[in-house]
């Protein structure tokens, strides 16, 4: 009798064992799905969402666990009927993976992709769709055919937000998780090394290791959120405007955004980067991303006319009070300019760098955008010597 019970206590042991890992499983599945960005769904044959993530609930409004059995075409545009291009009517009909492009009445456009689930009789029972919001990266796309000198610019801006940014995203989620579990295992670890320090842990010995893996996930931290900065950065860039876009905006911060983006062209071209900053320049008007996009085409310049890194770039902010005008002033040691070419750098397709891929198109969209700004660009130039280029756009002035 006295082994039946124990039999019995430990196979409800075990069991109590099996169900806490099954939790504990199925508590990190759910992190995991609602880490991701994108929306996923499981369907049923009738269209009905199964399981919807974080992303999903967010999207469309609903609480968790109140979208379960609403049809996902009533979700999504708010109809009776499934769209004529569903993804997941594909996937049940062919039972093969699909991938559609679908436009939402929000104005938006999703990648959808199916991905059947089948049962043991090899009939599709579920579906997977995972839905990914494109509408950005088409627009970057459509930005960048709209303007040849900044084609490859925008091509990687419109892959950006789903290559960098998404799996930025999960070491950013995640990162916290790890230095808990790394500061509650610190006792357990102090103790077992506690007559051994120097014995070794993941290669290290202990007490260095103790020290240093703090250390290494504050630099993964700020690491991940420097390539989050970058990315914000490059969307902003290239984001596109109205032309009659009005906002109020400094001057230094347009100039720092605009470095931030070119930080690595900057550090292969040379090692004498001198920046000023005026400390008082009041706002500006008008659009800071065309600002940066002048900024970005001036920097490129300076960066393509260096014979070699120990040449430099100079960058100073001003601000003349009597004409009230922000002032930028770019000086490079380089190649300079020719007489003859001088006057004609800002004329469209005219280019003196045929040979790295030069349109001939960043002066003449700078120099239009600064005029639409109320400004002007001007250029100083000694071949052999370097150039100098000025820009000066009106402040905002206050009643």
């Amino acid at each position: 009798f006295n082994a039946m019970a124990e039999t019995i206590s430990n196979r409800e042991n075990m069991l109590k064992a099996s169900e806490q890992r099954n939790r504990e499983i199925s508590h990190q599945l759910q992190t995991l799905l609602d880490g991701i960005p994108d929306v996923i769904h499981l369907l049923d044959q009738d269209l009905k969402l199964v399981y919807g993530n974080r992303s999903s609930s967010s999207y469309f409004k609903v609480a968790p666990g109140k979208m379960e059995g609403q049809y996902c075409y009533a979700l999504c545009y708010q109809t009776d009927a499934p769209c004529a291009n569903c993804p997941a009517l594909q996937c049940f009909s062919s039972g093969e993976s699909v991938e559609e492009t679908i436009f939402t009445p929000d104005g938006r456009i999703w990648g959808v992709k199916a991905f059947p689930l089948k049962d043991e009789t090899g009939a599709v029972a579920q579906v997977i769709e995972l839905a990914s919001d494109i509408t950005e990266k088409l627009r970057l796309r459509e930005e960048a055919n709209r303007s040849s000198h900044l084609a490859a610019l925008g091509e990687l801006a419109a892959g950006v937000a789903h290559e960098i940014n998404n799996p930025n995203a999960l070491i950013l989620l995640n990162l916290p998780l790890l230095q808990d579990v790394f500061s509650d295992a610190l006792p357990l670890l102090d103790e077992h090394f506690r007559n051994t320090p120097e014995d070794q842990l993941g290669g290290l010995p202990y007490q260095r290791m103790r020290s240093e893996v703090p250390l290494v996930l504050d630099e993964v931290r700020e690491g991940a959120r420097r390539i989050k900065r970058i990315v914000e950065d490059l969307k902003d860039f290239v984001r596109r405007e109205r032309i009659d876009v009005q906002e109020s905006f400094s001057l230094n911060e347009a100039v720092q955004a605009s470095l931030r983006l070119m930080a690595n062209p900057l550090r292969k071209s040379t090692d004498k980067l001198v920046t000023y900053y005026a400390e008082t320049i009041p706002d500006l008007s008008g659009s800071k991303q065309r600002i940066e996009q002048v900024v970005i085409n001036l920097v490129v310049n300076a960066c393509q006319s260096l014979a070699d890194r120990n040449r430099g770039i100079t960058i100073t902010t001003g601000y003349d009070p009597q004409q009230k005008m922000a002032i930028l002033e770019v000086v490079d040691e380089g190649n300079g300019i020719a007489k003859d070419d001088l006057p004609r750098i800002t004329e469209p397709f005219f280019t003196t760098k045929q040979e790295i891929g030069g349109t001939g198109l960043g002066l003449s969209v700078s120099m239009r955008i600064v005029r639409e700004h109320g400004g002007t660009l001007a250029f100083e130039s000694s071949p052999g010597v370097g150039t100098r280029v000025v820009l000066r756009i009106p402040v905002v002035e206050k009643g």
